[in-house]
């Protein structure tokens, strides 16, 4: 007999008690333990509780808000230590969109069902997968896998172009970071046939319109960024100033996917 694996936590911080109550039922009967919070105060603390698989969050609440209750839960790199579900007024989508980088937004009112659907896409989607093309002996990386993980991201140091086959072909990644100086290949090579290696793990998928983004670096100091780009790259970020470089880049990769 298999392990029985946990049921999700949703943690729903929103002032308007009924409301809560009814989606308390809702998703208690679908199978999540379902935690209510009926103002940000009183929603950090059962965040810090109970560490939550996603917090369903309005804005609009007494004693903090939830653009304050947000900014009290990102770390210091500005992404959230929970995945986090906004619920908000149509109206407000837009500007709210530009100030808080949460994991997804939905405008109230809406469909049980639709926000089921988002419940389930926020939650598989808030840990993406990060494939690292380097050698696992670069003294950089171990504190900067550390560092996404501490930022929910799933970091995997893969060495070489067969690895990189196999791992694709059990789970496309989200996003790739490539260190340019590469001991078996030149560094355009290796992000040209990365690319060829995505786009077949895409396609098998079933995803062959989906691009992964694909940024390039290199503690060399040399600026690469013209024969990356040409190569296929979407971004040079030349010699990471620390860890934080990373982050930072991942950060705004995935903006800009949302977009």
């Amino acid at each position: 007999m298999g392990v029985m694996e946990r049921k999700k936590i949703i943690l729903i911080v929103d002032d308007e008690t009924d409301f809560v109550e009814l989606l308390e039922l809702r998703l208690r009967h679908v199978g999540y333990d379902v935690i209510g919070a009926f103002n940000g105060e009183e929603g950090l603390r059962k965040a810090t509780e109970t560490r939550p698989d996603l917090i369903i969050l309005d804005i609009n609440m007494p004693k903090m808000n939830g653009l304050q209750f947000y900014k009290e839960i990102c770390t210091e790199y500005g992404r959230s230590k929970f995945p986090v579900l906004v619920l908000t007024a149509r109206g407000e989508l837009k500007e709210l969109f530009k100030q808080i980088d949460a994991d997804g937004f939905m405008s109230k009112p809406f469909e049980t069902d639709q926000l089921l659907k988002e419940i389930e896409r926020v939650i598989r989607e808030s840990s993406p997968v990060v494939f690292i093309l380097d050698a696992k002996d670069n003294p950089h990386l171990k504190i900067a896998a550390e560092l996404m993980q501490h930022e929910r991201y799933k970091p995997f140091i893969i060495e070489n172009l067969q690895t990189l086959k196999e791992c694709a072909g059990i789970m496309a990644p989200d996003y790739v970071l490539m260190e340019y100086m590469q001991d078996q290949v030149s560094g355009e090579e290796m992000i040209q046939k990365t690319r060829e290696i995505l786009s077949a793990s895409l396609q098998k998928a079933g995803l062959p319109d989906r691009r992964i983004p694909l940024i390039v670096y290199s503690y060399s100091g040399f600026d690469f960024g013209a024969k990356s780009l040409a190569a296929g790259a979407d971004r040079f970020i030349g010699k990471p100033e620390g860890p934080k470089a990373f982050v930072s880049a991942l950060k705004e990769s995935q903006i800009k996917k949302k977009v």
